[in-house]
């Protein structure tokens, strides 16, 4: 096992597709199509790198990496947004972020963030 994955977006396409990607790849997947099943699956798992959109309905990226943070600090973002406005809003979070990607990201860039997050 190379680590484990929390993948959310409200998009359930995307959130299968790039869980067949990471899985094909040896990382073991968990998804949530919003904040409150990605609070809850931080408190039940071990989570390395978490991959997100950045708007939801009822929160921003920056509030639910601060609700993450509180569960568990020892994890990678990467935040995933179809909105190009959205990289200037991650540059001023509080929060050390890996990557910002503009929707669709190609499965290859991702996966080069995410080995180098790992060393790999």
């Amino acid at each position: 096992m190379q680590g484990s994955i929390l993948i959310v977006d409200d998009d359930v396409d995307v959130l299968e597709a790039m869980k067949t990607v990471l899985e094909s790849e040896g990382y073991v997947v968990y998804t949530a199509v919003n904040p409150e099943q990605a609070k809850v699956c931080m408190m039940e798992n071990k989570v390395h790198v978490v991959i997100m959109d950045y708007l939801f309905a009822e929160y921003t990226g920056d509030q639910l990496i601060r609700d993450l943070k509180e569960i568990d600090e020892g994890f990678s973002i990467i935040f995933l947004s179809g909105w190009p406005q959205v990289i200037k809003a991650v540059e001023g979070l509080e929060y050390m972020v890996f990557s910002v990607f503009l929707k669709p990201v190609d499965p290859e860039i991702l996966l080069s963030a995410i080995r180098s997050i790992s060393g790999d």
